[in-house]
Order: structure tokens, then C-alpha cells, then sequence
């Protein structure tokens, strides 16, 4: 079996030595200027710098994670971001035949989630199946900055947790609600900050007084305030009685696709990526997180396939458990159980093991509207996964191209 190699100078060396510069279009053509170049020259320089400086740091400790196929948004948890002006990328590890091939990973733009290497002089990429750069000290600053005040964090509890709420919390974690709520008071500037932005998991003594639970319950009725109005309309029933809708492709533009989307999400016209549509090839893996059961975040989350009208059981499509985006009792005690792990730490979007499987309602198969080009919208805080892909077959699909998370681009829900 092969084995990564654990020597981060290895990939540091490897990397500045195969090193693909990230020119604009521009850039390109002004490449045979000489002053240009020289301006050039500096730029790929301070880029390089930053990633020496990374792996020179005694305080970071670099893992290589597996990203499969299609994985939106391709940045797993502590992924390690390199800010350029214009560009913002991580990097990557292929491995093709046993061999070991380094390059950076498009986090934004059309390209998004594509991973650019070097192979016999070639400039080669993929979409999914490779390793990404991650630390376990780092925090995805983006995140963070979107915090709000306890202020308006305790003001929206008031207005938004119901007495069934906080008794059901209480009922689950054995410990009274008034406490969780003292304790959260006291909370330092630093955990308040992870605590009241979109982080999915995070790793404090407060999940045990039901935390976690409280972060689910206070975005599903933020948001269930703000939709109020739309939960009866047409197809978008549905929608929210079972967490997905399927209607056929051919009967829809882009902009009603994008109405659907600001209706779903309650998010402005403006905050919506343009749709653009990006091929997606998924391919047999013998081993794909994918394949397993998950919902991507603590709170609704929306994602779009495109499915052409021969994809079947056999292609891996989308699989759910209609409903279960909804915290219901059952849902909220398997995550009180997993949020009380530190199983985060390797993935916050949590996966349903076997044995959970049994508390919940069958998965679904969601396949195309019978002969027709479909489209799908999914909320993924519902359970979910990819189904398994036959040996030497792939799947195609489209999906929005650009940094939208799959869909909606997901911002700080306690808003």
C-alpha cells in the first residue's frame, strides 16, 4: 500500500522546485516584456516566500486530508489557505501510480476546487481525488471575523428559543438550560468568536451542557422565521417538507433558478453566485467519504445538481433521508452524542456510523425525473450521501461553477 510521505520538506522542495506561477490572462501577455517579467519574477518570489514561511514555522503541523470527487466546498476543516491578491489557493498532493505529484488548489473563480500540478512538463488538472494541505493550529480567519455580539446573540435566543426548545435540551443533556446560558455569559473573547460563527464544530466543555445542540436549534428557527411565508408555495412544499425538489431542467432558466435559490436560502438576489454551469466527473473509488451518510454543517445549507436523464443506480447519484433536516428528538441526541466527541476535529460534518443508520428512516435514491434532464436542490443539513459508483463506471453531472459552496454560498446563519 502506498504511503504518504511525513517529511514536509520533501513537499516544500518538491513543490518550489515544480512550482506553477498563478498569471492572469494579462500577465500572460505581458511575459515577453522584460520589465514586465522582472515585476513578474518579484511576484512568483513573495509567493514562494509565503510558502516557505509556512513549513519553516515551528507552530504549524501540516497533514495531507483526502478530497474525493466533486467535494463542495472543496476546503476541508484547518485547510490552509495562501491569500494572494486576485487569487486565494491551498496546496495539493496527486498521487498517480504511486507517484507523488505537488500543486496548488483554485479556492475561487470558476475554477474553484481545481487542482493544477506538473506532470513531464505538462501543466495537467483535476477536480477531486487528491490530498489538500491542512494544520491543525489554523483557523479559517474568514469565518471568525463574521461573529456576532453576545448582545444580539442572547437577544435572538429570547426571541427564537421556545420553552419546548430548552426543555428538550435539558431533557437530552441532563443539565439545565439556565446553565448552559450562564456559562455561555462568561465565555472568553476568543471561544465567543468560534461560538457565534459559522464554524461547524467546536471543541469546548460547553457541548456536554448542550452547546452544539443550541447553535442547531437557534439557525433552524432563525431560519424558519424568515421563511414563514414561503413554506406553502407550489413546488417549494415540498422543499421544505422533505429538504430536497426535483423539476425538470428543460422548464427552467436561469433566472428562475436563482429566484428558487434567494426563496430557499433567504438570501438577496445579489448575494447569489451568476449560474455557470461546470461539468462534474465522479469516478469509482474504492474508498469515498463520500459514500458516507452526512449532513455538511449545523445549520441549512443548499446545494444544485444538474442530472442528464440516464443517471441510475449504478452511477453513484444523490442519496437522502427525506426530512431529517428538521431536529426532531432523534436527531438532536445523535448530536449531542457526536458533538461530544472529538471526532470534529477530523470531520464537522458529521457522518452516521452503521449502527445510527437503524435510528433514522431509510435513504432515498434521488434519480431523474423519469426520460428528462433534472434539476435538484437539496438542503444538506438533511442526512445525505453519494451513492457508490460501479467499478470502471463514472458519473457526469453540472453543478454552479465558482466559490458558492455547491449552491448557496453559506454565510453566518445567526444573522
Amino acid at each position: 500500500m502506498f504511503t504518504l510521505n511525513n517529511n514536509f520538506k520533501f513537499y516544500k522542495n518538491y513543490f518550489l522546485k515544480n512550482y506553477i506561477p498563478l498569471f492572469s490572462k494579462r500577465e500572460k501577455n505581458y511575459i515577453s516584456v522584460e520589465n514586465e517579467f522582472l515585476i513578474l519574477k518579484n511576484k512568483i518570489q513573495q509567493q514562494k516566500k509565503d510558502i516557505i514561511f509556512f513549513f519553516n514555522n515551528k507552530k504549524s503541523h501540516p497533514r495531507w486530508r483526502f478530497s474525493s470527487y466533486d467535494t463542495i466546498p472543496p476546503l476541508p476543516p484547518k485547510a490552509v489557505i495562501f491569500r494572494k491578491k486576485g487569487k486565494k489557493i491551498s496546496l495539493g498532493l496527486k498521487i498517480i501510480n504511486g507517484k507523488e505529484f505537488v500543486g496548488y488548489i483554485s479556492l475561487q473563480g470558476n475554477d474553484m476546487g481545481t487542482m493544477y500540478y506538473r506532470k513531464n512538463k505538462k501543466i495537467l488538472n483535476s477536480n477531486g481525488n487528491y490530498f489538500i494541505l491542512v494544520d491543525d493550529n489554523y483557523e479559517i480567519e474568514k469565518d471568525i471575523k463574521s461573529s456576532i455580539t453576545k448582545k444580539k446573540f442572547f437577544y435572538k435566543i429570547k426571541k427564537f428559543i421556545t420553552q419546548e426548545d430548552k426543555d428538550l435540551i435539558t431533557h437530552i443533556t441532563k443539565v439545565k438550560f439556565q446553565y448552559l446560558i450562564r456559562d455561555l455569559k462568561k465565555t472568553d473573547k476568543d471561544l465567543w468568536l468560534k461560538i457565534s460563527s459559522p464554524i461547524r464544530w467546536i471543541d469546548t466543555k460547553l457541548n456536554k451542557k448542550g452547546l452544539h445542540l443550541l447553535r442547531c436549534l437557534l439557525t433552524q428557527r432563525i431560519y424558519e422565521n424568515k421563511i414563514s411565508k414561503k413554506t406553502k408555495e407550489g413546488e417549494l412544499r415540498n422543499f421544505f417538507k422533505d429538504g430536497y425538489i426535483l423539476l425538470p431542467f428543460e422548464k427552467i432558466n436561469k433566472k428562475l433558478i436563482k429566484k428558487i435559490l434567494t426563496k430557499i436560502s433567504t438570501y438577496k438576489s445579489n448575494m447569489l453566485s451568476d449560474i455557470k454551469w461546470k461539468k462534474s466527473v465522479v469516478k469509482h473509488l474504492k474508498k469515498d467519504n463520500q459514500n458516507d451518510v452526512h449532513i455538511d454543517s449545523f445549520h441549512n445549507t443548499f446545494k444544485v445538481w444538474v442530472y442528464p436523464k440516464n443517471i441510475n443506480k449504478t452511477l453513484g447519484p444523490l442519496h437522502i433521508i427525506p426530512g431529517t433536516h428538521k431536529n426532531d428528538i432523534k436527531k438532536l441526541k445523535w448530536l449531542f452524542k457526536i458533538s461530544n466527541s472529538k471526532i470534529g476535529y477530523k470531520e464537522p460534518s458529521f457522518r452516521l456510523t452503521n449502527n445510527n443508520m437503524k435510528i433514522f428512516p431509510k435513504l432515498v435514491p434521488i434519480l431523474p425525473i423519469k426520460n428528462k434532464k433534472t434539476i435538484i436542490f437539496v438542503n444538506t443539513y438533511a442526512f445525505h450521501k453519494r451513492g457508490k459508483i460501479k467499478h470502471n463506471l463514472k458519473r457526469i453531472t453540472y453543478r454552479i461553477a465558482g466559490d458558492n459552496d455547491g449552491g448557496v454560498k453559506r454565510y453566518n446563519p445567526f444573522y
